[in-house]
């Protein structure tokens, strides 16, 4: 969050971190949807439980490492 809010002025500090809060909230769950859209359609596509689960935790997984990839290209040294 440091990164993010390192060029607001301090009068402004309060705004931008709640408007930082909601964009992570709203990131979370629309990916918390899209995984829980996947499980749905596999399980309706006639997959069977395991099956949808772990293509689902594997599509879950894919998502946490390209954001850690992408979260890795702003960090300080």
């Amino acid at each position: 969050m440091r990164l993010a809010l390192a060029g607001t002025r301090d009068e402004d500090t309060g705004a931008a971190s709640g408007a930082l809060l909601t964009v992570i909230q709203a990131s979370n769950a629309a990916g918390v949807a899209a995984v829980g859209a996947l499980f749905a359609a596999l399980l309706d596509g006639g997959r069977p439980y395991p099956a949808a689960f772990a293509t689902s935790l594997a599509v879950l997984c894919a998502m946490f490492g390209a954001a850690s990839g992408v979260l890795m290209t702003f960090r300080r040294e």
